[in-house]
């Protein structure tokens, strides 16, 4: 085998000797460099073989598995318990058997809310119940959307407060002492106009209505005048000297009316009046 020549890094000509003793600028290459490149050739393609891409194959002969981890000890033990589930299932969940607990699916809703019935029985009945309700709800509602109510039981005897109530017309009340409780009225009418006037009888005895037909919210104030010299009588008609309400001169009265055409005046000397102020 002859010398090997090769260059160092300064481009220097070197040389590895085959056989001898080599020296430092000429070492020896060892006998057995060359019988065992076959062998790390060998193990290199082993190697090389072993690797797929960038990733390194390996077989994995025996591993130790952690504590708990599935085996098929425990895969034969869960699965006795799952045959069991099973096995129940199968007696409970047959036709004959869930049929009476839920009821069939074509079961008839029961006659009433307390009657016996099966599940699905029971759901059809609340859904009747339910179908009926939404049905009474239109007219249940005012004009706005808004629910009405209404009292049904009589309001107890005492100081309760139903809160702000507003009365567009109140029903008759039946005779006796009956208490409908405290009130709080928020506001009363205020009339806009008042009318004023006198009414004379030229005849003594001959009734008069104190004006012609004239709406009121209040009422009237009525005043003997004062030149009269005898008597004034107010009432209804007919009005008399023994029915009537009597006035000397300058005395008055108020009459909570609304109209003045139901207000009468006579008097027991001809050409004596009142005069009256009304709203």
């Amino acid at each position: 085998m002859a010398n090997l020549e090769i260059r160092d890094g300064a481009d220097t000509q070197k040389f590895l000797k085959a056989t001898g003793v080599g020296s430092l600028g000429d070492p020896t290459i060892p006998e057995h460099t060359e019988s065992n490149s076959a062998a790390i050739r060998a193990a290199v393609e082993i190697l090389d073989n072993a690797i797929a891409g960038t990733e390194m194959r390996v077989d994995v002969v025996s591993t130790v598995l952690p504590t708990g981890v599935a085996t098929a000890a425990n895969q034969t033990t869960i699965i006795g318990h799952l045959d069991g589930v099973e096995a129940g299932l199968a007696t409970l969940l047959t036709t004959a058997n869930f049929d009476p607990k839920v009821g069939a699916l074509t079961e008839t809703a029961p006659a009433s809310d307390t009657a016996s019935s099966g599940l699905n029985g029971r759901l059809q009945r609340i859904a009747q119940r339910l179908t009926s309700l939404i049905a009474l709800l239109p007219t249940a509602l005012t004009a706005g959307g808004n629910l009405k109510t209404a009292l049904q039981e009589a309001i107890p005897a005492g100081t309760n407060n139903i809160g702000d109530v507003d009365v567009l017309t109140l029903p008759a009340l039946s005779a006796g002492t009956n208490n409908i409780g405290d009130v709080d009225v928020l506001s009363v009418s205020v009339p806009t106009a008042f009318y004023m006037g006198q009414k004379v009888v030229a005849t003594a005895g001959t009734e008069l209505a104190l004006a012609a037909s004239q709406a009121l919210l209040s009422g009237v104030t009525i005043k003997a005048l004062h030149a009269n010299t005898g008597w004034i009588y107010i009432g209804t008609n007919p009005v008399t000297l023994t029915t009537g309400f009597v006035l000397d001169a300058g005395e008055q009265i108020f009459i909570e009316i609304d109209n003045l055409s139901k207000v009468y005046v006579d008097c027991s000397f001809n050409g004596e009046g009142v005069s009256y102020i009304a709203s």
